[in-house]
């Protein structure tokens, strides 16, 4: 009798701590489902909002999570390519236009333009390192109907960047912002760039003088863009978009190629520095933002070697120009 009692405790003993096995593994099971149902909900809201981990923390976390959620979001909302001036943007005109995704693009329109139509739409945008740009608009800017009978038409690039007057009548060359600044703050000045018209030219101008303001919104905004290409490294960014938005087609052909001399004087190439250091600031931290989401901007730069309007250049003494304080009259 004494056998069979002690018998059974221990057999009771040992149904219970079998029972209780179960239920933890039920209850692991339980917690894992929930907590992949709670990922790909936290994916969605984030890419809805445009926030949060990096695109290539998701695509190695999760490319099936992260193609569902780009489904679902293009199929709700258009993405929206702001179209840099001589930054390769034909490239991404091109490769959208064979993708099935809704997509606005095909024009030149800075972020004021966007958040009068589509403000929480996926922004993609491409900049190009300012010095670059500013050789390849020279050249471009050259062929142009608007430059018949210029000096611009006739001048070598080292020539050009010493002629402050020439500079100035055709100052979408090198001016600081028309590589990247003046599209994400909203500021662009050109009758060619579709833009909120409600917002004067004279005040786009005066918010550029504002360096706090312009870094603020700049980072702001760029930290929200669904996708930033670089010209310098387009062929691996442009695979880096196919993955984002799910895409079949290739994305390896680059378009509209512009062919013209690279070789400029070393001064040369200060004067273009110094005449643009915001967007410089600006390409900078779009390299360093492409690679890490989470990336903390450097300072913004108060102080400018030159800045310019529409009608004045001004530029301290430690600038390649040294000291200057031209104002242009057409």
């Amino acid at each position: 009798m004494k056998y069979l009692l002690k018998n059974g405790a221990l057999l009771a003993i040992y149904i219970f701590f079998l029972f209780k096995l179960i239920s933890t593994h039920s209850s692991i099971k339980l917690f894992e489902a929930h907590t992949v149902t709670a990922t790909r909900k936290t994916i969605t809201i984030d890419k809805h909002s445009l926030h949060g981990r990096s695109n290539e923390a998701i695509l190695t976390t999760s490319n099936m999570l992260y193609a569902d959620t780009t489904s679902r979001l293009s199929q709700n909302r258009p993405y929206v390519f702001i179209h840099v001036g001589k930054a390769g943007g034909t490239t991404v005109d091109s490769f959208m236009s064979q993708t099935k995704q809704n997509y606005i693009g095909y024009s030149h329109f800075d972020w004021s333009w966007v958040n009068m139509r589509w403000p929480q739409c996926p922004v993609l945008i491409v900049l190009r390192h300012p010095v670059q740009r500013a050789i390849s608009q020279f050249y471009f800017s050259k062929k142009l109907s608007w430059t018949k009978g210029m000096l611009i038409r006739t001048q070598t690039i080292d020539e050009y960047f010493s002629d402050i007057n020439e500079m100035m009548t055709t100052r979408g060359v090198w001016q600081d912002g028309e590589a990247g600044a003046s599209w994400i703050a909203g500021t662009h000045i050109a009758n060619w760039v579709k833009k909120d018209d409600r917002i004067s030219i004279e005040k786009r101008e005066e918010t550029e003088k504002d360096s706090m303001y312009m870094c603020t919104v700049i980072e702001q905004r760029l930290k929200k863009a669904y996708w930033i290409g670089i010209t310098e490294t387009l062929r691996d960014d442009m695979e880096r978009l196919k993955l984002l938005i799910n895409a079949k087609n290739s994305a390896n052909i680059l378009h509209n190629a512009n062919p013209h001399p690279n070789t400029i004087f070393k001064k040369t190439r200060k004067k273009i520095i110094a005449l643009t250091t915001l967007d410089h600031w600006v390409y900078e931290n779009a390299i360093l933002l492409k690679k890490n989401r989470s990336h903390t901007f450097t300072p913004c730069p108060t102080v400018h070697p030159c800045r310019s309007t529409r009608y004045t250049l001004d530029c301290a003494a430690s600038s390649p120009y040294g000291k200057l304080n031209y104002t242009w009259t057409n």
